[in-house]
Parts: C-alpha cells; sequence; structure tokens
C-alpha cells in the first residue's frame, strides 16, 4: 500500500511540473495604464499545489525542476540560481505553512489573515500616496490621483471576487472556512517574503535596477495577483476534493 502511494505521489508530482513547464510558456502579461506590466505568474500554480498536497519535498522538488527546465526551453539571457531559490521556497512554504497552521485555533488563524492582509494593504496604500512615479516593465507611469484611485479599485474589486468565490465554495460543503484562510495566509506570505522581497535582489544583481524599485512595484503587483492566486489554488483544491482523492498526504486530506 505504501508503495502504491509512493507511485501516485511520484505520478502527481510529475504532472504537476509538466503543467508548470507548459504554462511557462504561456506567461501572460496585462497592461497597467497601457504599460505592460502585470505578469500573471501562473508557473507557481502548480508549484504551490505540489507542497499543498504532497508535502514540502515534494513542493521543493516540483518548484527546482520546473525552473530549471523552463530555462533550458524558454530562457533568455543568463540563468541566475536566485529564481530556483524562488521556486524551491514556494514548494517548501507551500507544505511548511499548513502543517504549522494544521492545531492551530480558529481564531488564532483568523487573526493571523487579518493582520497579513491588513499589513499588506496598509504598505500598498503607503506606496501608492507616498511616490510620484511608479516603474512599471521597464517604463516610469506618473501616480497621479486617478491612478491611485484605479489601483485602489482594482484591488478592492479583486477581493471582492476572491470572498466572492469562498462563498460559493463554501455551499458545497468541500470545504471548511478555516481551510480557506489557511490558504490565504499562505499566500499572502508566499507572495511576499519570496516575490516582493527576494525577487528584486536577483533583479538588481542581474540588471543593476536599484532594490527599493523592485520591492515598492512588487507591493502593487502583489496585492493585485494574491486574490487571484486564491481563486486558482482554491478552485483546483476544491475539485480534487470532490472526486475524493485520499491517497495523497498533506493538506488535502485535512
Amino acid at each position: 500500500m505504501k508503495d502504491k502511494i509512493q507511485v501516485i505521489q511520484l505520478t502527481t508530482a510529475t504532472m504537476l511540473t509538466t503543467v508548470g513547464v507548459i504554462l511557462g510558456n504561456f506567461s501572460i502579461i496585462l497592461p497597467i495604464f497601457s504599460v505592460p506590466a502585470l505578469r500573471l505568474d501562473i508557473v507557481a500554480i502548480p508549484i504551490i499545489l505540489a507542497g499543498l498536497i504532497l508535502g514540502k519535498w515534494y513542493g521543493m522538488g516540483v518548484g527546482i525542476v520546473i525552473d530549471v527546465i523552463n530555462f533550458l526551453l524558454y530562457g533568455q539571457g543568463v540563468y541566475h540560481v536566485g529564481f530556483t531559490i524562488n521556486y524551491a521556497l514556494i514548494g517548501l512554504f507551500s507544505g511548511l505553512i499548513p502543517m504549522f497552521f494544521m492545531n492551530k485555533d480558529f481564531k488564532f488563524i483568523k487573526n493571523t489573515l487579518l493582520v497579513t492582509a491588513s499589513v499588506l494593504v496598509l504598505a500598498t496604500i503607503i506606496v501608492l500616496y507616498s511616490l510620484n512615479d511608479l516603474s512599471l516593465g521597464g517604463d516610469s507611469v506618473s501616480l497621479n490621483l486617478e491612478i491611485r484611485i484605479a489601483i485602489v479599485s482594482l484591488i478592492f474589486v479583486m477581493t471582492l471576487l476572491t470572498l466572492g468565490f469562498m462563498y460559493l465554495t463554501l455551499r458545497d460543503y468541500k470545504y471548511e472556512i478555516r481551510d480557506m484562510y489557511v490558504v490565504s495566509i499562505m499566500i499572502i506570505l508566499i507572495e511576499f517574503f519570496v516575490i516582493i522581497v527576494l525577487t528584486p535582489i536577483w533583479i538588481q544583481d542581474l540588471f543593476g535596477q536599484p532594490y527599493y524599485i523592485g520591492f515598492l512595484a512588487r507591493i502593487i503587483r502583489g496585492s493585485l495577483m494574491i486574490p487571484f492566486k486564491i481563486i486558482i489554488v482554491l478552485a483546483v483544491i476544491n475539485v480534487i476534493k470532490k472526486q475524493q482523492v485520499t491517497s495523497l498526504r498533506g493538506f488535502i486530506e485535512s
């Protein structure tokens, strides 16, 4: 039985790796104020799922393999190990964070979500109203009042869509509210520590862009991307739970 479970886990990891490699060739870049600046980082989704449903080691392995293969197939310029570290950390955190909250009470989980979400929103607002210009996609965008209001409104709409999706998912009785909170906390922490904090370091090392420019731009990007990632991850996990796949260890069995 143990051997059968390991085969299923390896097969699942291979499938998620394949999906990640395919998605690496279909990255979507959306324009913000006519600047192609918002990259939908959907490559991270299968890595998050690997860590979430298979555990931290599978998550790290899937992340590393996806990044290396994507660079060999689609990469341009010089390889940088920092981005491989990013993908490995995404898989690691996706396995560790849900396990950390598994035995925590609901009030602690709820308060943690409120604190992490509030800090991110507050940081976004401070960035928007403290800068006159913002570097997006290599171009500089003037942050006038209309643009600031538009970005805050877009973040608000994305948040409402996420909450609406959570409500509709709960109606299927396949998810508990604490599960949704844990997934939300996980994605917020991954986005902040990996994408917002670490990525500008690698960009500065590669291209010489000052760290603070990449950091500030990714705070706004993160506020837009987090609701999108939460919806996608919850949707996939909900489908798997409906199929009653219990041979995979990790968060999905809870």
